[in-house]
């Protein structure tokens, strides 16, 4: 499945890219920009996939992109 291009917001089951454009905007209107909203199940499987094709293989965390502690603790269990 190829990724959205950034700005792009994918479908969801239930709406379109407006109803989701909405509700992240509704959701992060209180914070400052910049900020980002990560879709956890895609996190979690694209996880679980970079480990399968690994096979393996140690994996290193690009830390300096991902300036995330929590998103780096959660790659990293």
């Amino acid at each position: 499945m190829e990724s959205p291009a950034p700005g792009d917001l994918p479908r969801t089951a239930g709406g379109s890219r407006a109803d989701l454009r909405h509700r992240l905007e509704a959701a992060t209107k209180a914070y400052d920009a910049p900020l980002a909203v990560i879709e956890m199940d895609a996190w979690d499987a694209n996880a679980a996939d970079l480990l399968r094709r690994a096979n393996g293989v140690p994996i290193r965390v690009a830390s300096k992109s991902l300036r995330s502690r929590e998103l780096i603790r959660d790659v990293l269990k």
